[in-house]
């Protein structure tokens, strides 16, 4: 959902990149998404779907990420 620049990503401090998934991302997520099913709409009205996000951390130092997926976000 976020892309956070290389010094903001190296120091997550308390937060979680995943609580960076603020009130303002998710109305850009849901105007994406209302605008994609105007578009498309009829050919997923039959499909069942859902909002997804991933969180990723990375630790360049240790040459290593922390990837969590959170299912289900309700807009």
């Amino acid at each position: 959902v976020s892309r956070e620049n290389a010094k903001e990503v190296s120091s997550y401090g308390e937060y979680g990149p995943e609580d960076r998934v603020n009130p303002g991302k998710l109305r850009r997520i849901e105007r994406a998404l209302n605008s994609f099913l105007t578009e498309k709409g009829r050919e997923f009205s039959d499909h069942d779907w859902q909002i997804d996000v991933v969180a990723v951390e990375l630790y360049p130092s240790e040459r290593r990420a922390v990837v969590r997926h959170l299912e289900g976000v309700t807009l």
